[in-house]
């Protein structure tokens, strides 16, 4: 609802008539003038809101400045066009010009800017210049959270101009309410108006004038900063330039620094305050000083005397949760606002670094201010009440009292520190996790598992984000959280194994391992923990599915590898570290049938654990290494087809974990890791269709679980392997033609799986499991023509596969499953 051009008159008349009263009168002047006329009353009401914001530009500390000075009877010029552009209407003002909004004029493409123009009665001479100088000082900006200079020009009454981009949005304080951000979203939104300011500081520009109706946000997210009519370029004529006008401050006091208040020298840091204010307001909606009335005066008091108010005890503030800006947040806007320049942020890049480290959870360079600072503000507050002889007294006791209490908080500090460090450093070495594994196999004791982590976590987290620069508690914290996400990721019989969970605990420990890392980056030991870091946490990924991020941390962890085997070309364990990074890696590639670039992999960890092995050939490291090594290399040689190759490697590993678990009778993982060749070169065979070959080679694959189980007859994973031993020598016996053995070891694994499922009922794997063994039961049983058992033993598999796979629709193993019932039960139907 705008008013007519012929009515500008009439608004003109009323404005200078309303701003010369205060509210009420003010209501009841415009209720009585604009009665009928209700786009007249919202057009005055505009220009007197315009009025409003641009008072507070401008501090009068020698004499007041006539009002007419603001107004410009000619400011309707909808229709009139500067250069390319046809102004379509007015949508703001300032201290020193009009905004407008216009289109392109010509047919070469359409656009829509703002124009800003020199509003009239105040083109002096000195105005004019500042105007040429913010015009020349975006000319010189182009980042994308600046706005935009596109042209400029004068009009032919030699009034300056320029276009802009048009930014659509909200002001940055409406935005955030409108969008409901939390306290991180706002401070990643601010992150980005420093880097606006940032960039303009190294392009020697000082804005001068930050506040939030300078920063507009687009409806994606983006910040621009606008407005550079007072901003101030570096430069001695720049300097030259202020000073004509010595009685003129330009300013918005709520949002400018002491030194502007005092008309002191302008410096960066002079933006640093106004970003403190402005980062303030934006979490608490409120302003950092204790106001009755916002008039100049008292506000330049406050801002040159009073010490702002804690963020987190501001008793009118907005947020709802003002726990949040306690500790780090509170520092961090306070050094920022900070009376002296010299002791606030010493640039907007710091100031944002110690946001992203708040942000991280890493210690920041803000503290809190010392006892020291806060008597001395006190003293200088108060310094015509107190006598000389007692100011000298005071400082005595002051400086005493300090240097007792800060020697005490030091040794308290220290003392906690050290009780915390060996807290941390006699949990990661307890006995817990050792024992772990036998707790872990009681019955029921899945509960108790889960609230002993809970509370080590608990207590781990705790230290996390108080751990600061002390490296050497970042260091033991990361192998405390590392034990606990290997019991976390783990798999046992009750499934605490949870590789999520893991996968947050490693994650942390991550961190701490990087920040440690990142401090003494020469130092072999920290780089050797990480890499190990890297290695745990992309394992974890990669049993989670999310394989491009899990290449991209074996990546990092090669990388590392690379460097720490650089630094030590004949260590054993070095070289050992990087071939385990290898194949791992190449697991990736290999699981997708990249076969080529797996081959990559494994070939090179051949290469150095041949080479050290030529040094070392008794170390037990390199020949498991090796021996995991040639069971990808047999497995990838045979997906290429090269069978002769590949079985002499899954052979020459099988050797290898024989000739290991001999040396070493009680290590159980490595009588596990015999078991896991023979069921590869079982799988070789298999694979191949060769029946001859495949029933000698499944055979001896049920020993292994056989004996383990009768050490630990309840546990499930060994049951598992079992029951898949047991199918591996059914499904030899059918490819031999063996349909009678195919029968008997198909029902011995049908029968191992179903007491599994009877004691976990609610496992899937399980069930799915059973039907594959029903349906190499079902194909014996098709061998031996007995054609209605075959077919009730298929239609019991199937039954079992569509209830999976209602379950889980999306998987396309139970329509593989599915598709080798049909095809049996075909040949059943046929039969």
């Amino acid at each position: 609802m705008r008013a007519r051009p012929e009515q500008w008159p009439r608004v003109n008349e009323l404005f200078d008539a309303a701003a010369e009263l205060q509210e009420p009168e003010r209501s009841r002047f415009l209720e009585k003038e604009c009665a009928e006329d209700r786009a007249l009353r919202v057009e005055v009401e505009s220009l007197l809101a315009s009025d409003a914001e641009a008072s507070e530009f401008i501090e009068e500390p020698v004499g007041t400045l006539p009002r007419e000075l603001f107004s410009d009877p000619n400011s309707e010029i909808a229709g009139q066009q500067f250069g390319a552009y046809r102004i379509v209407r007015e949508i703001g003002r300032g201290g020193l010009g009009t905004v407008y909004l216009a289109e392109r004029a010509d047919d070469e493409y359409r656009k829509e800017v703002a124009v800003k123009l020199v509003r009239r009665g105040l083109d002096t001479d000195d105005i004019l210049r500042r105007f040429r100088h913010e015009r020349q000082i975006l000319a010189q900006l182009d980042h994308p959270n600046i706005g935009r200079l596109i042209d400029g020009g004068t009009t032919e009454n030699g009034r300056p101009y320029f276009v802009m981009e048009y930014v659509q949005g909200r002001t940055l304080l409406d935005f955030c309410a409108a969008q409901k951000l939390d306290t991180n979203e706002r401070l990643r939104l601010f992150r980005k108006v420093c880097a606006a300011v940032s960039y303009a500081h190294q392009n020697l520009v000082i804005h001068r004038d930050l506040k939030p109706s300078n920063i507009l946000v687009t409806e994606d997210g983006t910040p621009k900063l606008l407005d550079f009519g007072i901003a101030r370029l570096l430069t001695p004529e720049e300097k030259a330039m202020t000073q004509t006008i010595p009685a003129l401050r330009v300013m918005t006091p709520e949002y400018a620094s002491p030194e502007q208040i005092k008309g002191g020298a302008i410096t960066t840091s002079s933006d640093v305050y106004s970003l403190g204010v402005l980062l303030y307001e934006l979490l608490t909606g409120q302003k950092p000083y204790r106001l009755t009335s916002r008039s100049a005066e008292e506000v330049s008091r406050a801002v040159t005397d009073q010490e702002p108010t804690r963020p987190s005890n501001n008793q009118k503030s907005e947020i709802r949760n003002q726990k949040s800006l306690r500790g780090d947040l509170d520092n961090i806007i306070l050094m920022a606002l900070r009376k002296e320049p010299e002791r606030r942020y010493a640039t907007v890049e710091r100031f944002s670094e110690d946001i992203r480290r708040q942000l991280a959870g890493l210690p920041v360079s803000a503290h809190q201010d010392t006892f020291q600072y806060r008597t001395a503000k006190f003293v200088r507050r108060n310094k015509t009440g107190v006598v000389a002889a007692l100011l000298v007294l005071l400082a005595l006791v002051s400086g005493l009292i300090a240097t007792l209490w800060q020697a005490r908080v030091a040794q308290a500090q220290r003392t906690k520190a050290e009780r915390r460090f060996n807290d941390v450093r006699k949990l990661a070495n307890s006995n817990l996790f050792d024992v772990y594994p036998k707790i872990e196999k009681l019955a029921g004791s899945l509960e108790a598992q889960q609230a002993v982590l809970l509370n080590v976590l608990q207590y781990l987290d705790s230290l996390f984000h108080e751990a600061g620069d002390d490296l050497e508690l970042q260091s033991e914290l990361a192998t405390a959280y590392e034990k606990v996400g290997d019991v976390q990721g783990a798999k046992n019989d009750q499934s605490l194994g949870n590789y999520k969970t893991g996968l947050e605990t490693y994650l942390k420990a991550q961190e701490l391992r990087e920040a440690v890392f990142l401090a003494h980056p020469q130092d072999l030991k920290a780089k050797e923990k990480l890499a190990q870091n890297y290695y745990v946490t992309a394992r974890t990924l990669w049993f989670t599915n999310r394989t491009e991020e899990a290449a991209a941390i074996y990546a990092k962890g090669i990388k590392l590898r690379r460097e720490l085997v650089a630094a030590l070309p004949d260590s054993a364990e070095a070289n050992n570290g990087l071939a385990v990074m290898l194949i791992n890696a190449g697991a990736i590639p290999e699981f997708s049938y990249k076969t080529t670039e797996a081959l990559v992999y494994f070939d090179e960890a051949l290469a150095i654990i041949e080479k050290m092995r030529a040094k070392y050939p008794e170390n037990r490291d390199l020949k498991k290494t090796l021996s995991l090594d040639l069971k990808f290399l047999g497995r990838t040689k045979a997906a290429l087809k090269e069978y002769d190759e590949a079985l002499a490697y899954l052979q020459q590993a099988l050797a290898l974990s024989q000739e290991l678990a001999k040396e070493f009778p009680q290590d159980f993982r490595l009588q596990r890791d015999v078991w896991v060749s023979q069921k590869q070169v079982c799988q070789f065979f298999i694979n191949k269709d060769d029946g001859a070959g495949a029933v000698p080679a499944c055979l001896p694959a049920t020993k292994f679980p056989r004996l383990a189980l009768e050490r630990e007859p309840e546990n499930a994973t060994i049951q598992h392997d079992l029951s898949v031993s047991q199918w591996d020598v059914a499904r030899a016996y059918n490819l031999a033609k063996n349909h009678s053995g195919a029968l008997d070891a198909a029902g011995e694994a049908i029968a191992t799986i179903s007491e599994l499922i009877k004691k976990l009922p609610g496992n899937t794997d399980y069930q799915r499991y059973l039907a594959i063994y029903l349906t190499a039961k079902g194909e014996a049983l098709l061998g031996l023509n007995q054609w209605d058992p075959a077919l009730a033993t298929l239609r019991e598999a199937e039954e079992i596969l569509r209830r999976l796979s209602e379950l889980d629709p999306e998987s396309t193993s139970h329509q593989w499953d599915l598709s080798g019932v049909y095809r049996l039960a075909a040949e059943a139907h046929s039969g």
